[in-house]
């Protein structure tokens, strides 16, 4: 999309043939007096499928912020926004199906929630209900912006809420609890992670709650402590595995800023390290990880790490770095070879420029720089 004004805060998700329906935040119609949300496919070539410039999913007064989209596993695909048309009733979740074809299929404009309080524009999640409809969490602010808790609800194929009540409690524990990060598994079952200040400000903690397709919560109370050690821990995220476990990770502020991880069972308790597995604990700051289902159980998590600063010689602009979460929380490692005339092995978790020269054929001799 390259209209006129402002088009922002891309989101995606597949469109199950190999390319992806796009949405976004757009001004075109409206300048900075209005913004709306618009949407495109693209194909796995880079070509456009829709309308130039994208579809518009929602042009209605006011303001619609912060979409968030899951497939719908029919080529199309669920879009959830906040939304301000209804200024009596603070902001509420809109969302909007659209089919392979670009076209919606609910409600000219989506199909609102009028919930009690404002939600928070940046506290929303998404996830596939298993059979063309979503499960979307946000942040509610009901009890004052000062006690900010979570909730959940779920739109059926069709349109409707099939909950009752239409929405349920995440967490409502004292203090605020900030949502951070949501997985589905495709069946309608949904990890929901977050920042919790219900022991105080100074020391928030990862919780996580189990939310499957019928509205039911499974772990215990106002959600399941994943780490509640004394330090801050912030920006969790999550996936699920094929073993109806989560992976969640954080940046954890026990001893610097590093990353952790720690394994839920579908019962809600820890698997690991009862106060994670350290996945990096590299000098410096490592913060900010992302995170993907690597097979059958266990995850890789990448994150942004600055490690090398003040090292002579060494870039002291941010990088990028990854590892790999075995189901048992141990960590991939580098393979061990017997290195002759003076080589060495390099110890696991450190990084080198590989120059690889081949000496001949016959005898296939390496030698690694």
């Amino acid at each position: 999309c390259d209209a006129p004004d402002v088009q922002a805060y891309p989101q995606l998700a597949s469109d199950g043939a190999g390319g992806a329906i796009i949405t976004w935040r757009d001004s075109r119609l409206y300048g900075y007096s209005g913004v709306d949300i618009y949407a495109q496919r693209v194909t796995a070539q880079g070509g456009t499928l829709w309308a130039a410039n994208g579809v518009p999913i929602c042009t209605a007064p006011a303001n619609q912020m912060d979409p968030i989209i899951v497939s719908d596993g029919a080529g199309g695909a669920v879009i959830a926004w906040m939304d301000s048309r209804d200024q009596d009733t603070g902001t509420n979740v809109y969302l909007q199906r659209v089919n392979s074809a670009g076209t919606p299929q609910w409600p000219a404009n989506g199909v609102g929630y009028l919930a009690y309080g404002n939600q928070q524009f940046n506290g929303t999640a998404i996830a596939s209900d298993g059979s063309g409809g979503a499960i979307v969490a946000w942040q509610d602010d009901y009890f004052g912006a000062n006690d900010l808790d979570i909730r959940a609800l779920r739109i059926d194929g069709n349109g409707n809420f099939p909950w009752s009540p239409a929405n349920v409690w995440i967490c409502g524990a004292g203090g605020s609890q900030y949502l951070r990060g949501c997985a589905g598994d495709g069946w309608g079952n949904m990890v929901i992670t977050w920042r919790d200040e219900r022991y105080g400000t100074n020391d928030p903690d990862v919780f996580a709650q189990f939310l499957d397709a019928s509205g039911a919560v499974h772990w215990n109370g106002w959600g399941a402590g994943v780490c509640t050690t004394v330090d801050p821990q912030e920006g969790s995220r999550a996936v699920l595995d094929e073993l109806g476990d989560a992976v969640i990770t954080w940046t954890d502020q026990g001893s610097g800023s590093d990353i952790y991880a720690q394994r839920m069972s579908a019962a809600g308790d820890r698997l690991w390290e009862w106060s994670g597995q350290a996945v990096c604990t590299e000098s410096h700051i490592q913060h900010s990880p992302a995170i993907v289902e690597a097979g059958s159980c266990g995850a890789v998590i990448a994150w942004t790490d600055l490690r090398w600063v003040g090292v002579p010689g060494q870039d002291t602009s941010w990088d990028i770095y990854g590892q790999r979460v075995y189901c048992d929380g141990s960590l991939s490692q580098f393979i061990a070879v017997d290195v002759p005339n003076g080589g060495e092995v390099w110890q696991a978790g450190t990084t080198h420029n590989i120059t690889w020269h081949c000496e001949g054929i016959n005898n296939r001799d390496v030698r690694i720089e």
